[in-house]
């Protein structure tokens, strides 16, 4: 019936399942059972992880959804100069967009656009010429000429004004940069990778993001998996940021087991920082950080499984 049986025939540990200690109930996919210092992570479809399970990769830890998209990101890069990522906040969309820019080389300039104030955007942008306002004293280049011959990474893509969504069209389609006050425009050779964690479309059907950029911008696109749906990564993530921390820093399995049974709204850049306020928690001496470390969260991803006894 789509369901897991799980029994437990008197063992000295006990056996949990979603964090609850049971003897005889059912399970469904996706449940967390803990048995000793195992966990399992029920399943009906192991065929993402046949190919190869989860790896440590220069720092970044790859479990086989996140592979498959670097793929993709990797196709798109050696056809063309446009890549959009899509993604819930927090899980690794700039990881994406470097990965991206090492198939082209040079600068990487990563913008923030939700950080940029609406009366700088244009400045930062496009750069300006000594006088072009008050306090001008020098020449100032744009992130778009810093990028040249590199990648631009436009993060939160959608914040930007209308109006700067025109002049930034234009210089797609021209490859040329007018700065403020500038007498003459200036080439310039620049991949551009852009991210939003919502939907791009909507925005376009709103007026608030102008179709014709949307079509330069918005394809090819990859849509970068919450961390909810690559809970196979979670362990290593845990032991890689305590790691980080203190060589020899270990996770203890109720921690591990507790940060699958997190919600993790704010995903990736959420949990590494929980984990390293639990393992401040633990202290400067300790070996092994512990669930009961992790503050206590607002909910879980789901509620504890009743036991069927």
């Amino acid at each position: 019936g789509g369901r897991w049986s799980l029994h437990d025939l008197d063992s000295r540990n006990g056996s949990f399942l979603d964090g609850l200690e049971v003897t005889s109930t059912g399970a469904s996919n996706g449940t967390v059972v803990r048995v000793g210092d195992s966990l399992l992570l029920l399943s009906e479809d192991v065929s993402a992880l046949q190919g190869g399970g989860v790896e440590l990769d220069d720092g970044v830890v790859l479990g086989p959804r996140l592979r498959t998209l670097l793929g993709e990101v990797a196709d798109a890069a050696r056809s063309g100069r446009i890549l959009h990522i899509t993604g819930e906040t927090g899980t690794g969309k700039e990881l994406v967009a470097r990965a991206f820019h090492r198939h082209g080389g040079g600068p990487f300039v990563a913008v923030n656009c939700a950080g940029v104030p609406a009366a700088l955007a244009e400045r930062l942008l496009f750069g300006a010429r000594k006088g072009a306002y008050s306090g001008a004293d020098a020449d100032s280049e744009g992130f778009l000429q810093q990028a040249h011959g590199g990648t631009l990474f436009l993060d939160e893509l959608a914040e930007l004004s209308l109006e700067v969504q025109a002049k930034l069209l234009r210089v797609l389609e021209t490859r040329e940069v007018l700065a403020l006050a500038a007498a003459r425009a200036v080439t310039v050779d620049v991949r551009v990778c852009s991210a939003t964690h919502g939907d791009l479309q909507a925005r376009v059907a709103e007026g608030k993001f102008r179709q014709d950029l949307y079509f330069r911008l918005g394809v090819p696109r990859v849509a970068l998996p919450a961390l909810g749906e690559r809970l196979e990564e979670v362990p290593w993530l845990v032991a890689h940021t305590l790691s980080a921390l203190r060589p020899g820093l270990a996770a203890h399995v109720s921690l591990v087991e507790a940060a699958l049974l997190r919600p993790w709204p704010g995903n990736l850049r959420e949990l590494v920082v929980e984990v390293r306020e639990a393992a401040r928690r633990a202290g400067a001496q300790a070996t092994r950080v512990e669930g009961q470390h992790l503050d206590a969260p607002a909910s879980l991803r789901r509620q504890p499984a009743s036991p069927e006894e």
